[in-house]
């Protein structure tokens, strides 16, 4: 019995110790899939490490060349705002050139000695000429074309011209017809006399319509001393005061 039951657990045994040896088999298969697979993850790390090493060397480059690039487009910057000012200056002068030549000295052409190319920039410079023109008649007809529209919604005001001397009224006889029936009014006129005449004014004559008679009223009126026709009568007396004695002496 005894011999029975230790041959069991010898097999038993044996059994167990097969299992165990697969078991290690198996172990040590997989022990060696994952020193291969750390071996390809050591190379894979040492590729990427390269990569990356490579990669932020590029990156270095990069920024250099974008500081580069920004100094460069900063520098653009300011040439391209100095030449848009020197532009706007040219634009003006060649402005005043073309509206305004007589105020500018004549320009001395240095002539290049082939007629046909002198002749090419003379045209040149007449289409400058002519096309600032026509911006400033386009310019000049919007402004037009708004003031007439102004001038259609708004009636414009006229300033009243000052008076240089006042028409006498003419009071109405009791037996004169009223005013509204008067048919003809004659223009002020004014008579510069000669030096035999003392003074100078204005003969306003009215003719009033009464019955089927016509009457005039001639009403004789002086300016004042200090206007402008008295300073030309009195101009006029001081000439014919420095002729009469020549007449007389002859």
């Amino acid at each position: 019995m005894k011999q029975r039951s230790l041959l069991q657990q010898l097999d038993r045994l044996a059994q167990e110790n097969e299992d165990l040896q697969g078991t290690v088999g198996e172990a040590e298969e997989e022990k060696a899939k994952l020193v291969d697979q750390i071996a390809d993850i050591e190379r894979e790390r040492k590729v990427l490490r390269s990569q990356l090493q490579e990669q932020q060397e590029i990156v270095k480059v990069l920024q250099q060349e974008k500081q580069i690039l920004e100094e460069s487009a900063s520098s653009l910057d300011r040439q391209l705002v100095e030449l848009k000012q020197s532009l706007q200056e040219q634009r003006e002068r060649e402005k005043l050139l073309a509206l305004y030549p007589e105020l500018q000295p004549p320009p001395e052409f240095e002539g290049t000695g082939d007629v046909t190319q002198d002749m090419e920039k003379q045209l040149q410079a007449n289409n400058l000429r002519i096309t600032i023109l026509e911006e400033e008649n386009s310019r000049l007809r919007a402004t037009l074309c708004k003031l007439r529209e102004k001038s259609h919604q708004e009636p414009l005001r006229l300033v009243p011209q000052t008076q240089l001397w006042s028409i006498p009224h003419v009071t109405e006889s009791a037996g004169l017809e009223p005013r509204h029936e008067v048919s003809k009014k004659a223009r002020p006129q004014l008579n510069l006399r000669d030096t035999s005449q003392s003074s100078l004014g204005s003969v306003h004559e009215r003719r009033v319509s009464t019955g089927g008679t016509h009457q005039t009223l001639n009403v004789l009126t002086f300016p004042p001393e200090n206007s402008p026709i008295s300073a030309i009568a009195r101009a006029k007396q001081v000439k014919g005061w420095r002729r009469t004695p020549s007449s007389e002496r002859n």
